[in-house]
């Protein structure tokens, strides 16, 4: 099969889950046999390659150069991005095309290639078709339950443009959000089948619209030979230290400060955490956590972490926290945190509640929560023996030629379905 990946951003300027993803989905489809090619925004236009995979850009993508309100326009159509898919198709001739992120770019790329009778599939990686920063999560820091007739949803706009007395007139703005809504509904109807990582994220589609006969759930898979350390490399030997660590951004939504606030509250025990991630990418919040920190010699800023790093550090690990106080949908972190055997820790909310069994091969605390997680912290220090218990019960996770098998046999469904994507084009906006 000859498919086009679609995402809003692409390695190796944007790293990120929905990025590593696409990219080792295109690799492993390749491997496959399968002609692949990627369609994505950046900071550029432009024709290159990536590990063999040919990449056509465009400027956008959620973090790309348009700023905050250019980027939330890009959702009533945008010109530029239009010609460049048009383009894209024109070159590669694709049977498929898998969408996998439309921020930044725009809601009307799924109609035009339904239009040309190719048909589509799309991912749900985050919450961007019902929220328009793509967390559920307000400015302010509380979970969000989805747009209230786009009130809500101006509000948290005029707190993330730093203009808090805007948020008294969020009532103006709602407008552009409903409108919002039903450009992406349009675009959901040009969209052969929607593919749900987790059971959270697909019951929040098919409250958004989306029809259960077009709703497909598949997880993810892992490459295992990356959570394997290199031949050769030996981990650091634990010294007695319970061996904690995170892994991800530096980002509010994530929680990091949630961890070190409950490890602060830990005291002098023999326990030692480390935070992997670029402070460059948020460097005010990266600043707020080292203040957080007060110098402890036990917790340890180790920076952006390589990909070919990623078994030693796990080798090296007894326990994997994921703190975020947001809906995470599938982190591929705790799947490879998982196949490595090691046991994760993680907020009680979004699709986290689903990998990580509760006592089984994990620990669950409140989200957000800091005296909670500190709790659970301090009984795994106290009680070495539960880490045992949670390493030895971790279950088989699934590889990822498991899951390209699963992706192709989802190409074929879409294929089998006699181009007939270009039937749902809607005939306005």
């Amino acid at each position: 099969m000859n498919i086009l990946q679609v995402v809003h951003q692409f390695l190796p300027r944007y790293v990120g889950g929905t990025e590593v993803y696409t990219a080792n989905l295109a690799l492993g489809l390749r491997n496959q046999g399968h002609a692949v090619s990627v369609f994505a925004g950046d900071d550029a236009a432009g024709v290159r390659t990536w590990q063999g995979v040919p990449v056509y850009t465009v400027v956008g993508g959620l973090r790309g150069p348009r700023g905050v309100v250019g980027t939330f326009l890009t959702v009533f159509g945008n010109s530029e991005t239009s010609a460049a898919f048009d383009r894209t198709l024109d070159a590669c001739r694709p049977e498929v095309v898998h969408f996998h992120h439309l921020g930044g770019l725009s809601t009307d790329l799924p109609a035009r290639a339904a239009a040309r009778g190719i048909p589509t599939l799309l991912t749900l990686h985050d919450y961007w078709l019902t929220c328009a920063n793509a967390q559920l999560l307000t400015e302010d820091g509380r979970l969000c339950h989805g747009p209230i007739a786009g009130i809500n949803c101006g509000r948290c706009a005029a707190l993330r443009l730093q203009l808090p007395p805007l948020a008294l007139l969020a009532p103006l703005a709602a407008p552009a959000f409903v409108l919002r809504e039903r450009r992406i509904r349009a675009a959901l109807a040009s969209v052969g089948l929607v593919l749900a990582p987790s059971d959270f994220i697909a019951g929040i589609a098919r409250r958004s619209g989306v029809p259960q006969e077009r709703l497909r759930r598949v997880s993810f898979g892992i490459r295992p030979e990356e959570v394997r350390p290199p031949e050769g490399t030996a981990a650091p030997a634990p010294n007695g230290d319970v061996r904690l660590t995170y892994l991800g951004s530096l980002a509010r939504q994530k929680g990091v400060h949630v961890l070190v606030e409950a490890f602060q509250r830990l005291g002098d025990v023999p326990a030692r955490l480390r935070l992997y991630g670029d402070p460059a990418s948020y460097p005010d919040y990266a600043a707020r956590l080292r203040e957080l920190a007060h110098g402890n010699p036990r917790i340890v800023f180790e920076g952006p972490l390589p990909r070919e790093r990623l078994g030693v550090v796990l080798a090296a690990t007894d326990a994997l926290v994921v703190p975020s106080v947001w809906y995470e949908n599938a982190p591929l972190v705790v799947r490879e945190a998982h196949a490595a055997g090691v046991p994760v820790l993680a907020s009680d909310v979004g699709a986290l509640a689903e990998m990580v069994r509760h006592g089984t091969d994990g620990l669950l605390f409140r989200c957000g929560d800091a005296g909670d997680l500190a709790r659970v912290l301090r009984t795994l220090v106290q009680e070495p023996g539960i880490l045992t218990y949670l390493r030895a019960n971790i279950g088989p996770v699934k590889p990822q030629e498991v899951h390209i098998a699963e992706m192709e046999a989802l190409y074929r469904e879409a294929l089998a379905q006699g181009r007939g994507a270009a039937q749902r084009v809607p005939s306005g906006g």
